[in-house]
């Protein structure tokens, strides 16, 4: 049997589940977003677009075209309604393109455009995806037991950032960090194997966003801010 390439979701394949074949795909590019603020008094312009060490994007559009061929009316619609409830999803969902066998989307469709001449069928799905394609294997997770809780305080604080920032000052004159063991593990926020400036901005920023309600300032919610900060690295555009 001839194999159609197709696109996968939510276990669910365009071709194998539908019988839909792709007639057109659009793989847009997601914009660079540029945050910068002007100095007052003054024409110079701070950039603070790699604040944290990572530049910022915005979405990226995803648009396929799925063609239905049924003269047979009553099945034809019932395969739309099935297509249309495997397109109902809220919220970002992997998305798999066989054209991309190595990596995948972080994609929420949009609710599809549907055309219909002689039996012939046109499904215009657009998707609001993530700036990145992701591998398909990642890099091994991290973990609760990584929470970067130096003071033992209970949270991850701009505290403990500090104390990260201190000991990376201290290692760059080639002193000793000043932590101990168990400390300079934890310090290591983004696991590279040293302590340096970037891993006080990265719990910084994990500090930023558990205030604002986004994770929980626990071990848990530091793992998951991690793990969706590695996808974001690991991504590619």
């Amino acid at each position: 049997m001839k194999k159609h390439i197709g696109i996968r979701m939510n276990d669910k394949h365009s071709w194998n589940d539908f019988g839909c074949r792709i007639s057109e795909r659009e793989i847009g590019q997601p914009e660079k977003k540029r945050i910068v603020e002007t100095v007052p008094y003054s024409n110079d312009v701070q950039n603070f677009n790699t604040l944290y060490g990572i530049q910022a994007y915005g979405e990226r559009d995803l648009r396929y075209r799925l063609v239905l061929m049924d003269n047979a009316e009553n099945r034809a619609q019932q395969t739309i309604r099935k297509i249309c409830a495997w397109l109902n999803v809220s919220g970002y969902v992997p998305l798999y393109d066989d054209m991309m066998p190595e990596h995948y989307f972080l994609a929420e469709p949009i609710t599809p455009k549907i055309t219909e001449k002689y039996g012939l069928y046109l499904i215009d799905v657009k998707f609001k995806a993530s700036p990145f394609r992701y591998p398909i294997v990642p890099k091994l997770p991290y973990a609760p037991s990584t929470f970067p809780d130096l003071d033992g305080d209970g949270a991850a604080t701009s505290a403990d950032a500090a104390i990260i920032m201190t000991a990376a000052t201290a290692i760059s004159a080639g002193n000793a960090s000043g932590l101990t063991p168990e400390q300079e593990v934890l310090a290591d926020a983004d696991r590279d194997g040293v302590i340096t400036s970037l891993d006080a901005a990265i719990v910084l920023e994990f500090a930023t966003a558990a205030s604002t309600g986004k994770y929980k300032n626990s071990p848990e919610g530091w793992a998951a801010f991690m793990n969706t900060r590695t996808s974001a690295e690991e991504g590619i555009l």
